[in-house]
């Protein structure tokens, strides 16, 4: 099996996993029915298509949402295969989590879902992130501390895709979709390159100027601010091995200079690099459990 339990007990139906599948991997196509319903972190960029629905490329900047039982397709984008983290609640704690933006939940029953991904905000990466860190680093986890910030990650998920939803009314059609889509595969293999509008355009199959109004409108981002999103994203899961190397680390993710680097992480996430990678470098489980305190339970 390629899943494996970061944090899983007896006494709480709160799970946080790990799914591992590489690229050459048999089955990489075949998927069948998930079990339970869960909410995905994306680690690498995989072509996801819930049965009914449109194909979602997925990245650092979305978060992926299943049903119970629900039926999808994977398809493979980036040569490292399928990687991911994901969150399992009971089904009655995922439906209280949407009432609060959407009472009709009560009607669907198992299925609480009614969208198939949503946006990653920096905040919500950066809680996800730390809850690893903690996972990872701590032996015996304390299972209250884990669960509430488990609920404030499945929280705030749903928060942003219905105000994504609430945003964007509208859809975009087949081919606009697949352009918009497409350019996301080109960004999220190459965020470190010096990328261009003319190449991920030519890519896509339509005009720098329809590139950057279809991307607009399916992710309510531009394309310049969709591809530093992800870069910040990555350096923050390299931090742990890059303390005293930021320059480096800035470079290798394609930012123009350090400053320009250290800038958008401290808009992004609220610290410094040095700051936060002086942290996960030191193992700092007491700093991480504060940070990790407040971050769950805002908003």
């Amino acid at each position: 099996m390629y899943d494996s339990r970061l944090f899983s007990r007896d006494d709480t139906s709160t799970t946080v996993g790990q799914f591992d599948l590489p690229a050459n991997a048999p089955n990489f196509n075949r998927t069948g029915p998930i079990r339970r319903a869960v909410i995905v972190f994306p680690g690498t960029a995989v072509s996801i298509t819930h049965d009914g629905g449109q194909p979602v490329v997925t990245d650092c900047n979305t978060v992926m949402f299943y049903n119970r039982n629900q039926e999808y397709r994977r398809d493979r984008v980036s040569p490292e295969g399928d990687h991911c983290h994901w969150y399992h609640v009971e089904d009655g704690t995922f439906r209280d989590a949407v009432a609060a933006f959407d009472p009709a939940v009560e009607e669907r029953g198992q299925r609480p879902f009614i969208f198939d991904h949503g946006p990653c905000p920096a905040d919500l990466f950066l809680t996800h992130r730390l809850l690893l860190e903690y996972l990872e680093t701590t032996d015996e986890p304390d299972p209250l501390r884990v669960e509430e910030a488990v609920l404030g990650i499945v929280r705030r998920a749903v928060g942003h895709a219905y105000r994504e939803r609430g945003a964007r009314p509208g859809s975009l059609n087949e081919r606009h979709h697949e352009a918009v889509e497409v350019a996301k595969a080109i960004m999220a293999l190459h965020f470190d390159q010096p990328l261009t509008l003319e190449r991920i355009a030519g890519a896509a199959g339509v005009s720098q100027f329809q590139l950057c109004r279809l991307f607009k409108k399916r992710t309510g981002s531009t394309v310049h601010r969709y591809l530093t999103h992800l870069r910040l994203r990555h350096a923050l899961r390299r931090l742990p091995d890059s303390a005293g190397r930021l320059d480096a680390l800035a470079t290798d993710l394609g930012f123009s200079s350090h400053s320009h680097f250290t800038y958008a992480f401290r808009q992004a996430f609220g610290a410094a690099p040095s700051r936060l990678a002086a942290r996960l470098s030191r193992r700092g489980i007491a700093e991480l459990e504060g940070m990790l305190d407040v971050r769950a339970t805002a908003h």
